[in-house]
């Protein structure tokens, strides 16, 4: 081949490096976009499989378990709230037992709206009885 032919195209050490760490760069940006569009495709397909019923003649998920493991968890502390008598804390045991009882109707166990009201039932503990004395 003339060295005179090939002269034009030719690069010093330095410019192949950067070239070569650019195509690298992108390719392996390319390829994480790829790897994080697959695996947002399973975590999809996963948390749909945990919304299936377990058995199609029950209502219950896979999710139950973990949804009732976070209501028992979290039942000390509203029970807490609840009864502290304090206004914030109740609403805040109020907002908890909401996100629970949803969790719980998500996972397939099927709980009444007097769940909710449950903070408030404990906070009347509290307060004295008006029975007409």
């Amino acid at each position: 081949m003339d060295p005179e032919f090939v002269a034009p195209f030719e690069v010093t050490e330095d410019q192949a490096r950067r070239w070569a760490k650019d195509q690298l760069g992108q390719t392996l940006d390319e390829l994480k976009g790829a790897i994080d569009d697959k695996l947002a495709d399973v975590r999809q397909q996963l948390e749909a499989k945990d919304r299936e019923p377990v058995v199609a003649s029950s209502p219950i998920t896979p999710n139950a378990g973990a949804a009732l493991l976070d209501f028992f968890k979290a039942l000390p502390r509203i029970v807490g709230q609840g009864i502290s008598g304090d206004d914030a804390r109740v609403g805040h045991a109020r907002q908890t037992m909401a996100d629970l009882q949803r969790r719980l109707k998500d996972a397939g166990i099927d709980v009444d709206d007097r769940l909710q009201e449950f903070p408030e039932r404990l906070a009347g503990l509290r307060k004295p009885h008006q029975d007409g004395d």
